[in-house]
């Protein structure tokens, strides 16, 4: 039964929404050439010590990445982020795209700064719209910077390096909600016409979309890296905190997306696995891939968030 809804979504949905102004011709696939740089060796995974993970012997371009700024709870224009790689990923909660005046000033601050920004819509983004409205406010933004920001909606970007591709990889990847959980969300109050009947076919969309693009490109660049940057956690137990372990909330957060993926021809290019969404800091390993977050709203520190985390 699964894999038959599987079959469906693939044939509904393996473009971005069209209809709501975001292009996604051949998939959303975009390539640009990058500077080719070499990353050091990773830090010590110790909790006192800042987020500024760096994989061992990966060639390509520098990322900075960070998630839930949540700037439509303090200001748009205070938040500054200093200039450490040529491109910035925002893995979504960056704000409100019903705040489309402040987020887009936000945005083209960013733009000027690196050259090219990858933002990954969160749930808070959709807060105070629908979600096609919201959809809709970003591609409007998406246009008016240009070339320089790319809206991740299940999108795939191409950087071509002396030592090869790098591929990112970009969807909000929703959680799957059991019945006898919606209420530990307020997504679906905050949200105009979003049901969990919606949510959760937006997570067999996103995970179809991650299976099919890792097959794509195992099949035609294998020796490619990629890098995958989803809002929501892909798995439980180290991407939250240690108290909701046993909560049903966990749902509202996080799927067991990394356990399936590792069946997935392609999972073994997979360097980095970017997330937010849990407001916790972490970085761990399985299987070679670095599960990262860098959020500044961690408060308990597990990690510190830094704002020049680079990958």
């Amino acid at each position: 039964m699964f894999n038959h809804i599987k079959d469906l979504i693939r044939r509904r949905a393996t473009s971005r929404a069209t209809d709501v102004g975001i292009n996604n011709d051949d998939s959303s696939r975009i390539s640009i050439s990058a500077p080719s740089l070499t990353s050091p060796e990773p830090v010590p995974d110790d909790p006192s010590t800042p987020i500024h993970v760096q994989r061992a012997n990966t060639n390509g371009p520098k990322f900075q990445f960070m998630s839930d700024l949540h700037l439509e709870r303090t200001a748009y224009a205070a938040f500054n982020i200093p200039s450490k790689a040529p491109y910035l990923i925002l893995a979504g909660d960056i704000g409100r795209f019903a705040d489309r005046t402040h987020l887009f000033a936000f945005l083209e601050e960013q733009c000027q700064k690196f050259e090219r920004v990858l933002y990954v819509p969160g749930n808070h983004e959709f807060y105070g719209t629908s979600r096609p409205e919201g959809l809709r406010a970003a591609g409007e933004i998406e246009t008016r910077l240009e070339g320089r920001l790319t809206v991740m909606h299940r999108t795939r970007m191409d950087f071509a390096t002396e030592n090869g591709n790098v591929v990112v990889l970009g969807c909000t990847m929703h959680s799957h909600i059991p019945d006898d959980t919606q209420g530990l969300t307020s997504d679906f109050a905050r949200i105009s016409d979003w049901t969990v009947a919606d949510h959760n076919a937006e997570h067999l969309r996103d995970v179809c979309w991650l299976e099919d693009s890792l097959n794509e490109i195992h099949s035609s660049d294998p020796d490619a890296r990629v890098i995958i940057a989803t809002h929501y956690a892909p798995e439980f137990k180290r991407t939250n905190h240690p108290r909701l372990r046993d909560s049903k909330v966990k749902y509202c957060f996080s799927s067991h997306t990394l356990e399936a993926a590792q069946s997935w021809k392609g999972i073994g290019q997979v360097s980095h696995w970017i997330f937010g969404h849990t407001h916790y800091n972490a970085w761990f390993q399985v299987r070679g891939i670095v599960i990262v977050s860098n959020t500044p709203w961690d408060h308990e520190c597990r990690r510190r968030f830094d704002a020049e985390s680079t990958i």
